[in-house]
């Protein structure tokens, strides 16, 4: 499939992100306009999907395509696979996150036995984060709103269990609540954080976060022999 015209139709330029991960894990992000009009042929492929959720989805297999060049063979749009995640080709884990107009992707051989789970927020206003917080908090982890800016710490917790839940996933195909993940460690100065499953053997899950841009783009990793 051409993408060129896909992407010109969408509005789909490359932008800078942070680095989330390693050197070896590649990441592509983008900017695309979640309400252009779409005349491409595939948007027939998704009949139920509104303009802007199909102007999202290609737009993060669009970035999913180019975080794979060099890796595979380009592929086409990667298929929604069981619990709606992404069928990567063959030998290859990877996960994609986006927002109404920014998306990143990042890819990597599962030969590795790592696997990701990358999540991008917008930072929650403060009704949104007073929602949230009883619902996505232990206990355990209150100490933390301490550290920074209420509303950006609730939406950086809010990131973090969800990049682990999308590592997680894309290895055991099982929902995980905000609950069953427990962050252990959170360093604002480093951005780093430590996460581990609760009532399970999965006790170190590492993670990085970086804000930029009213925004938190946040990593998890899981090693697939601790599953």
């Amino acid at each position: 499939m051409e993408l060129k015209e896909l992407e010109e139709q969408i509005g789909f330029k490359e932008i800078p992100f942070p680095k989330i991960f390693g050197k070896n894990i590649r990441q592509f992000s983008a900017t695309f306009d979640y309400n252009a009009p779409l005349t491409h042929p595939i948007s027939s492929i998704y009949p139920k999907f509104s303009r802007g959720r199909l102007n999202e989805f290609l737009a993060g297999r669009i970035c999913a395509i180019k975080a794979l060049d060099g890796l595979v063979k380009r592929p086409e749009i990667l298929p929604i696979g069981k619990n709606k995640i992404p069928t990567w080709p063959n030998g290859i884990t990877g996960s994609i996150t986006h927002t109404k107009n920014k998306v990143s992707a990042v890819a990597l051989p599962s030969n590795l036995n790592l696997f990701l789970g990358l999540d991008l927020e917008n930072i929650f206003i403060k009704k949104t984060a007073k929602e949230l917080e009883w619902e996505i908090l232990l206990e355990s982890e209150r100490r933390y709103l301490n550290l920074e800016n209420y509303c950006a710490i609730i939406t950086l917790i809010y990131s973090a269990k969800e990049a682990v839940f999308k590592a997680f996933n894309s290895i055991a195909f099982r929902f995980l609540d905000f609950k069953e993940i427990e962050l252990t460690t959170l360093n604002i100065n480093s951005n780093l954080f430590e996460a581990r499953l609760i009532n399970s053997e999965i006790e170190k899950i590492k993670g990085k976060f970086a804000f930029f841009d009213s925004m938190v783009l946040t990593g998890a990793e899981i090693e697939k022999f601790n599953i």
